[in-house]
C-alpha cells in the first residue's frame, strides 16, 4: 500500500484511518489522525458510573410483583384489588423497603381471602418477591418480611339470579 498521504479532496478506503491534516469521508479535516489513537481506552462498566434506585421504587416493584403473584396463585373470585372497590375483599398489596449496602430488606403486608393455604402462599410470595424482585431492580434481596394483616373470608358462590322454585 502506498505510504504517502491522500491528495486533499479524496477518501481513503473504507476501514482505514484518515491522515492527520487530510479531509475524512464526511468532508472534515482530520487535525489528529486516527481516532483510534487519540481517544484514551474506557474504563470498565462496572468504574465508569454507578446507579442509585430509590427506595420508593424498589417497594413499588415488590408490591406489583406481590400482586402478580397473588393473582397468580388465587382463583379468579379472589384477585387481590382495592378494598371498598367491587365489594369485600383482599386489598393491594403495600411494600416497605431499606435499601442499603447493595441490597434491600422488604416489609410485605398483605390481606389474604379466606380460606387459604396460609403457610404455602406466604412461602411462595416471599420466594417469588425476592427472586423477581431482585432481578429487576439489579438489588441483592436480603430479607422478605410478610406481614398478613387480615383474612378476607370470601363470599358464597351466587346462586342462579332470579326465583327460587
Amino acid at each position: 500500500m502506498d505510504a504517502r498521504p491522500a491528495p486533499a479532496g479524496t477518501v481513503t478506503p473504507a476501514g482505514q484511518p484518515t491522515p492527520a491534516g487530510q479531509p475524512t469521508p464526511t468532508g472534515r479535516t482530520n487535525p489528529t489522525g486516527p481516532a483510534s489513537t487519540t481517544r484514551p481506552a474506557r474504563p470498565p462498566a462496572g468504574e465508569r458510573g454507578s446507579v442509585h434506585v430509590a427506595d420508593r421504587v424498589v417497594a413499588r416493584t415488590a408490591a406489583e410483583v406481590a400482586r402478580a403473584v397473588l393473582a397468580r396463585s388465587l382463583s379468579p373470585g379472589r384477585r387481590p384489588g382495592r378494598i371498598g372497590v367491587g365489594g369485600p375483599g383482599p386489598g393491594k398489596p403495600r411494600a416497605s423497603v431499606v435499601v442499603a449496602d447493595g441490597g434491600a430488606r422488604i416489609v410485605l403486608r398483605v390481606d389474604l381471602p379466606y380460606p387459604t393455604d396460609i403457610p404455602g402462599t406466604a412461602r411462595v410470595l416471599r420466594e417469588e418477591v425476592a427472586r423477581r424482585t431482585g432481578s429487576l431492580t439489579g438489588l441483592e434481596i436480603h430479607e422478605v418480611v410478610l406481614i398478613i394483616d387480615r383474612l378476607c373470608p370470601t363470599p358464597p358462590p351466587r346462586l342462579r339470579s332470579g326465583r327460587v322454585r
